[in-house]
């Protein structure tokens, strides 16, 4: 499991586990919904280039996620 401080800093095939959500109001809600809480373990398992857009699989599901949301 890596040690890094947000979630856009993982390169492909890396995991790592969610300690904390650093953002307010529905977004926090959304990412929340989407499963990503305290203790959640979170692959990155495609990265585009452009790195603005990458997919995890969290908790069995592949959910893609904008730069601006996992920073």
């Amino acid at each position: 499991m890596s040690d890094i401080n947000i979630l856009s800093e993982l390169e492909e095939n890396e995991k790592a586990v969610i300690k904390n959500i650093n953002i307010k109001g529905t977004m926090r809600r959304r990412l929340q919904d989407l499963g990503l809480i305290s203790g959640t373990k979170v692959e990155c398992v495609l990265k585009k280039s452009n790195g603005m857009i990458s997919a995890y699989n969290i908790k069995g599901a592949l959910i893609a996620l904008r730069k601006t949301e996992t920073d």
